[in-house]
């Protein structure tokens, strides 16, 4: 289908990274690439099995640096980037937008991002009576799109970034 890879995550109860699953997926995605996702920042001392990781051909983690977004990562991230960023991509995302991603970058050193650049915009469901009749959220009448614009300015950030 003209797929490059597959971005992918499995936990244990426990909260590790369930490294015998991961390898199953990836043996099952060959030839395809294999990420790993924010499974990552929700796992229990993840950094014990990147060299599984990476053993097993993940080809990229995708962190927040185990915060709320990868600017209050950061530090975290540039430690990972540091230690294993030679053998794995470490890519950034989690709130990575225009503003923001050179600081990242200047933090983190990382070459390799993550980001929506979403806007909310609102429904063109004209039809509004079930709301108040069912209790729905006005939250559900917002439709996110990817925005051209704020995709474009963090890529001109990074470009910027990649001249000096």
């Amino acid at each position: 289908m003209g797929f490059e890879g597959i971005v992918t995550g499995i936990l244990l109860s426990d909260g590790r990274i369930d490294i015998d699953r991961m390898r199953e997926l990836v043996e099952l995605a060959n030839p395809l690439k294999v990420v790993l996702h924010r499974a990552f920042d929700d796992a229990k001392d993840p950094v014990e099995d990147i060299d599984k990781l990476i053993e097993m051909g993940i080809c990229r983690i995708l962190t927040s640096g185990q915060r709320a977004d990868a600017l209050k990562g950061a530090e975290y991230i540039a430690e990972l980037q540091k230690r294993f960023g030679d053998r794995i991509d470490i890519m950034p995302g989690g709130g990575v937008n225009a503003e923001n991603i050179e600081e990242i970058y200047n933090i983190t050193g990382c070459t390799h991002y993550h980001l929506s650049g979403k806007v909310n915009v609102g429904s063109r469901m004209e039809y509004r009576e079930y709301i108040e009749r069912m209790n729905t959220p006005e939250s559900e009448l917002i439709v996110e799109r990817a925005d051209y614009d704020l995709i474009k300015r963090a890529r001109d950030a990074l470009d910027r970034l990649a001249g000096r």
